[in-house]
């Protein structure tokens, strides 16, 4: 069983928590304080949930009788902020769900209880919003969104006063905490902190502490050679690195060049270098943010990528020698993971407009966009085989992944593999498919090699390091080269203000 998010209630005398009882099934406990037998306030299945939006998940009411939380309901798909009653169980609704979000989270009552702060999230951004309370704490009106300027927001806590808010703000690889006013809405002003990649902030009751985390987090990419007799593998080294997280890489086809992702300036953005590691350029982002999946053209003069301006998620294109990126969807929803057709003329992706999400494609120079999948449970990350007759798809991030294939020229979906690793993801070659199984209860994770011709699944390598968000497989033409994205730090330290005013 896993245990999380523990919040205590006003009056100290229980404690609240999620616990996992299964994969995708999550229990509200609460247990006394001073020990004793605990109670399952309400369980659900989150299994047709992509994920659990980010924490804190739960706030109790100021007469400690109620707890919010984040809570599918029934067929949903999407997390709305519930309340539920600690003394009868009684559940009653608080937020509506937006076809365009995500879910909200991060619940936060303000000391006189009238007021109650949360995120909203959406596939690209994630919003400060308040909702006045009457009696009962009971909804009035719609809830009403706060600018703070900054494109993610996370975990909003209340000052003593009642009129301000703390709040962590920024990008979504770099925030730190703000601070601003309720009542007129007044501009956020940033807390003058030593650390960057700030969050979970926590006033005490006397609003004189403040206490918050500082995130660390390092990822590289390492390269793993396959040129001894019988191919076997040789000791993974490090190919590209810096303090800040590097990942996702990805070979152009001529095997001279690779593109990957760097923070190394701050925001995240598309590099590239050469088949060594080494000449790194950084290609101009124009203002895009949450950048990620990049991929090469065949001929080797573009990279595709996706990111996010002013709240919208679409696809991209750059030149591999700089200059302006070209934005190719413009339909709503949240539009990511480009890949190449063989020819070069399309680039397949996925869209989410409602559900899961279905994989659609685009001419490469722009027009208009085209859905190629029609499946039930959703498509996600598209791959076209090297022959151009099928395409290769995934789902169930961010949970263990399945892989699918489908006919271009039509047909049933055929499943090709589970188990999955869901960050490492996969890649489509002539020979097989190359990924990484779902990590162990430890972490570790096997690299495997599917071979389409005798069907038998070949461990390539073992390791026992995390793999990296937002990770991928990359092999060199020649296949004799492997690359993935490795967690090498992750951690994070709890910082004290005293005398915070």
């Amino acid at each position: 069983m896993n245990d999380t998010s523990p919040a205590w209630s006003p009056d100290g005398r229980s404690i609240a928590f999620l616990r996992e009882l299964e994969p995708r099934k999550w229990a509200l406990i609460v247990i006394p304080q001073r020990g004793g037998s605990d109670r399952q306030l309400v369980i659900w299945d989150r299994s047709k949930v992509s994920e659990l939006t980010t924490g804190p998940y739960l706030a109790w009411t100021p007469d400690s009788k109620w707890l919010a939380f984040p809570y599918t309901a029934g067929n949903e798909e999407d997390s709305a902020l519930f309340l539920i009653s600690v003394d009868t169980g009684e559940e009653r609704g608080l937020t509506t769900i937006p076809v365009e979000a995500v879910g909200d989270t991060a619940p936060a009552f303000s000391p006189d209880g009238r007021t109650l702060a949360f995120i909203r999230e959406r596939a690209a951004n994630s919003d400060l919003y308040l909702l006045r309370l009457g009696e009962g704490y009971r909804p009035q009106g719609d809830a009403a969104r706060v600018a703070t300027g900054n494109p993610w927001n996370f975990g909003p806590v209340w000052v003593s006063d009642e009129r301000e808010l703390v709040i962590s703000s920024g990008t979504f690889t770099n925030h730190t905490l703000w601070r601003m006013e309720v009542s007129n809405r007044g501009k956020p002003v940033r807390l003058g902190l030593p650390s960057d990649n700030v969050g979970a902030p926590s006033i005490c009751q006397t609003g004189k502490r403040l206490a918050y985390g500082v995130t660390k987090y390092d990822s590289n990419i390492w390269q793993l050679d396959l040129k001894g007799p019988g191919r076997m593998p040789s000791r993974p080294v490090q190919l590209i690195s810096s303090t800040k997280a590097e990942t996702c890489p990805a070979y152009s086809l001529d095997g001279k060049r690779i593109a990957f992702l760097s923070e190394q300036t701050g925001a995240r953005a598309v590099w590239i270098c050469n088949s060594e590691g080494q000449n790194p350029v950084q290609l101009p982002s124009f203002g895009i943010t949450f950048v990620a999946g990049p991929k090469w053209s065949p001929n080797g003069q573009s990279i595709a990528f996706f990111g996010v301006v002013e709240g919208n998620q679409d696809v991209y294109v750059v030149s591999a020698g700089g200059g302006a990126p070209q934005r190719l969807t413009t339909q709503p929803g949240a539009d990511a993971w480009p890949f190449w057709s063989h020819d070069g003329r399309w680039l397949y992706f996925k869209s989410a407009h409602d559900g899961p999400g279905e994989i659609w494609k685009i001419p490469s120079q722009g027009g208009e966009a085209t859905q190629v999948t029609h499946v039930k449970d959703g498509a996600d990350v598209p791959q076209e085989s090297p022959d151009g007759k099928f395409l290769y798809y995934c789902r169930g991030w961010p949970f263990a992944q399945s892989v699918w294939k489908i006919p271009l020229e039509g047909g049933e979906e055929t499943k090709v593999l589970d188990s999955v690793h869901p960050n490492a993801l996969w890649t489509i070659r002539q020979e097989g498919l190359y990924y990484f199984t779902a990590p162990d209860p430890k972490g570790a994770s096997d690299l495997c090699l599917l071979e389409f011709v005798s069907g038998k699944i070949r461990r390539i390598l073992r390791t026992e390091q995390n793999l990296a968000d937002f990770g991928s497989v990359a092999v060199s033409p020649d296949g004799r080269t492997i690359l993935y994205g490795q967690t090498d730090v992750a951690g994070s330290d709890l910082m004290l203000v005293e005398n915070f005013r």
